[in-house]
């Protein structure tokens, strides 16, 4: 029998998850589980909200990817690579095999990674607001201030006017708190110059990948050097060699890396350290994991966080039930488990 178990789920959602791509009210995915030599190890797989697909299916698809392979070698990984093992599978796999060699050792998986022991267990966390008032948005702001929160991430669309007005009505009630802006691909290159240079004055931290899929990297340079206000790119950072090509072309001021995307955390390490090398930082942020996704992501956040920007891991609030109870907010940053490897439980069920 072998050490490696998957256990598909799916969560419906304590409050809708708005942006540009939809309203998503569930989600889906599976934990990878191996538990071998007295030790456990855990990942997450789960694709973006919008992309709807079976989990049963999704965790079946892995199991068949990882048949025959020994999660035990030391080669493992390098097997899973060479079936073209898509990339949120591999992180799911990929995050349970080294919180199992993290577990296994005593440690936990943020010292295993950073390859010392006294790694921070405190990452500062921006909240996401996706509310659609102004009023709403301010009512969310202040409850997030309120919990010591002092960035938030405002989702945006293609109404301009209205996320204009959401984000007057934060930055007259909060002169101070950070705001970053995600459009999440939906501006037309046509006028998101002009519109990101009319949001100067409210003092945008940055703005995430504005621009439609396919846009060129010079475009986003030529963005950058118009708009006046700093932009990060997420969806085009998918791996190393896409990293290189951004830094290359001047396209971006910071990287927001998700585990998903880039096929798991020794990958985002490999980019968060090559985009640190050539002076652009990296924001780890998630997307939208449960208990085991996130935990595996405070733990990378707290190897390669840039002090003073913000992780984007404060997603917890769109769960309702069965959220850990260390993977809240406190004083404005979330806590790495203190257990060896991901440090949360994981119920079969």
């Amino acid at each position: 029998m072998s050490p490696l178990s998957v256990y598909p789920y799916q969560i419906k959602l304590a409050k809708p998850y708005r942006w540009a791509k939809g309203v998503q009210t569930h989600r889906v995915g599976f934990v990878v589980r191996i538990e071998a030599e007295g030790a456990i190890g855990l990942g997450e797989a789960a694709m973006l909200p919008n992309v709807i697909h079976d989990p049963v299916k999704f965790a079946q698809q892995c199991e068949l990817l990882c048949d025959g392979l020994d999660p035990l070698d030391a080669n493992f990984l390098k097997r899973l690579d060479e079936r073209e093992c898509p990339p949120a599978i591999r992180c799911g796999v990929s995050s349970a095999w080294f919180s199992h060699a993290a577990a296994k050792k005593g440690l936990r998986l943020c010292d295993l990674l950073a390859g010392q022991t006294g790694v921070s267990d405190t990452v500062p966390v921006n909240a996401l607001i996706t509310e659609q008032t102004p009023q709403q948005c301010v009512d969310a702001a202040k409850y997030q201030v309120g919990r010591g929160i002092s960035t938030v991430k405002l989702k945006c669309g293609k109404d301009l006017e209205a996320d204009r007005e959401r984000i007057v009505a934060i930055r007259d009630t909060f002169p101070d708190l950070k705001i970053r802006i995600d459009p999440n691909q939906s501006w037309d290159v046509a006028w998101a110059a002009e519109h990101l240079r009319s949001l100067q004055p409210f003092q945008i931290q940055y703005c995430e990948e504005p621009l439609p899929s396919g846009t060129s990297l010079d475009e986003y340079r030529r963005l950058r050097e118009y708009a006046g206000v700093a932009i990060a790119l997420d969806e085009s950072i998918i791996d190393l060699k896409s990293a290189e090509l951004a830094i290359e072309k001047q396209a971006a001021d910071y990287f927001v890396l998700k585990l998903q995307r880039l096929g798991g955390l020794d990958r985002l390490l490999d980019v968060a350290r090559f985009a640190k090398s050539r002076q652009v930082d990296s924001i780890l942020t998630s997307n939208m994991e449960a208990n085991v996704g996130l935990a595996v992501g405070l733990h990378c956040a707290a190897v390669v966080q840039t002090p003073g920007l913000d992780s984007g891991l404060a997603t917890s609030d769109f769960f309702a039930d069965g959220l850990d109870p260390s993977l809240v907010v406190v004083n404005g940053c979330m806590h790495v488990p203190p257990g060896v490897g991901t440090g949360v439980p994981f119920h079969k069920s």
